[in-house]
């Protein structure tokens, strides 16, 4: 656990860009909620460069993620040994992954509970 309070809660996410819409926001109003609630929420996302900011949805850190073409500039983020590293220094009470097809891999062996729907 991070701290006494609450959970540290590291969230992994996909195909978001500054100008998404529907998955940015809910990931904007679920960190907002968890820091509400005492917890430490963490954003993980692709981007043009690396990023570390704190906001009101909690920490929001952006990785280097290549471009999709044809898809109106959505990243992805594909260094596995850098997402890795970064979760084992965040080391995270709870993990969400938003895109289970290409961030699934993340969730092994990481000890965090899983939820499969």
């Amino acid at each position: 656990m991070s701290d006494a309070k609450g959970l540290r809660i590291v969230r992994l996410a996909n195909f978001v860009t500054p100008a998404s819409g529907g998955l940015r926001t809910a990931l904007r109003e679920l960190g907002a909620g968890y820091q509400a609630a005492g917890h430490e929420a963490v954003l993980v996302v692709p981007g043009e460069r690396v990023s570390d900011e704190h906001t009101r949805q909690g920490r929001v850190i952006t990785l280097p993620g290549p471009t999709i073409p044809g898809t109106g500039g959505y990243r992805v983020l594909t260094d596995r040994r850098r997402l890795t590293r970064l979760l084992d220094g965040l080391a995270p009470d709870r993990l969400e992954v938003s895109d289970r097809t290409s961030l699934r891999w993340t969730g092994s062996g990481r000890g965090a509970p899983a939820y499969r729907p």
